[in-house]
């Protein structure tokens, strides 16, 4: 945890660029050249050491220079595709919601201080099938598009109507995009982070620069929603980005977002975050037809799907409370074990 513990140190605060900042040991930024890149904070540690280059290596310079260039040069392409695809859903008269991605990356200073990922476009329901055709003609394929969101299914109660009536407009160059709106984005977010179990320290900055990015009044209640529960998992991972990465927290903010996180929570947090790799294996369905030519991988394949307790805990939609985690991470194993049991059985008859 204590790699994990110096990346947060690192990234904390990275966005700004206040008139005082606590000095970076050379030896951080050396010895976890790699890890601060797998998290997505290469291009925004650059930004916060490039008006000091002289007290570091030349070595050290150069990676996060060129860190920082290739994420430029990616975002700009990524900002091309997503603009050729909204243009094009607009004279098919199609309506979409951009999530995540660039709706977040362009409230950073520059353009390419946040890595960029999947294209996240929210269809209208009725639409969907449209959409897909018009993307197999205009997508070029270099950026990967996601139009599936699972997670609206699973935590929202809201249709894309609702969202979408709510949206704000941003432009990228000429052309409108429909974004959510902060409070709603926000809670997007943490619940995306929370379903990934955590592990990319990117998300968290991202959180941590949407909360920042708003003069208007903050509406905690619209934010956290009316599920008790899935408020305290909000406001524990708004108070970790606080805790972190020193978020700025809106005035107004209610018990569930400024009382101390758990803390199996911060530690499965600083632990995700020693490791390069994400926390999540392949789909089971993705495995199944391997598996019905070699069945006796069952047993490994289902050995390395342990979830963590984050994931755990939300896959059980369980309190975010101070009780150990281990029979949340049993229950979900079992449960998943049983689906991917059944399924298995269904493919192989």
């Amino acid at each position: 945890m204590q790699d994990g513990s110096e990346l947060a140190g690192i990234l904390a605060g990275a966005w700004r660029q206040p008139l005082f900042r606590k000095p970076l040991s050379r030896e951080d930024l050396h010895r976890h050249a790699s890890l601060i890149a797998s998290a997505g904070g290469a291009a925004l540690t650059w930004f916060r050491i490039r008006r000091h280059t002289s007290e570091f290596s030349h070595q050290v310079v150069s990676f996060y220079h060129r860190e920082y260039l290739g994420s430029t040069m990616s975002a700009a392409m990524h900002e091309a595709e997503l603009e050729r695809l909204i243009q094009a859903f607009r004279v098919a008269g199609i309506r979409s919601i951009l999530l995540k991605g660039w709706s977040v990356g362009r409230l950073y200073p520059e353009s390419g201080l946040r890595p960029s990922g999947d294209i996240d476009l929210w269809i209208d329901p009725d639409q969907h099938a449209e959409a897909v055709e018009i993307l197999q003609r205009v997508a070029t394929g270099r950026q990967p598009i996601d139009l599936d969101h699972d997670q609206f299914r699973r935590f929202e109660n809201r249709s894309f109507n609702d969202f979408y009536s709510s949206c704000d407009t941003v432009h990228l160059g000429s052309t409108p995009i429909r974004v959510l709106r902060q409070e709603d984005q926000t809670r997007i977010l943490c619940l995306h982070f929370l379903k990934h179990g955590g592990w990319r320290p990117i998300w968290l900055c991202d959180i941590a620069v949407l909360l920042e990015g708003s003069n208007t009044a903050f509406n905690w209640e619209l934010c956290l929603g009316s599920d008790a529960r899935r408020a305290r998992w909000i406001g524990c991972t708004i108070a970790l980005a606080r805790d972190l990465l020193g978020a700025r927290i809106p005035r107004g903010a209610p018990r569930c977002v400024m009382s101390t996180p758990p803390g199996w929570f911060t530690r499965t947090i600083l632990r995700e975050w020693s490791n390069p790799s994400p926390p999540n294996v392949p789909p089971f369905t993705l495995l199944l037809p391997e598996l019905s030519l070699h069945p006796w991988r069952l047993q490994s394949v289902m050995c390395g799907r342990w979830r963590n307790p984050i994931q755990a805990t939300v896959d059980c939609n369980s309190a975010f409370a101070a009780l150990p985690r281990w029979p949340y991470q049993l229950w979900d194993g079992i449960s998943r074990a049983h689906r991917c049991l059944r399924s298995f059985k269904q493919l192989a008859r």
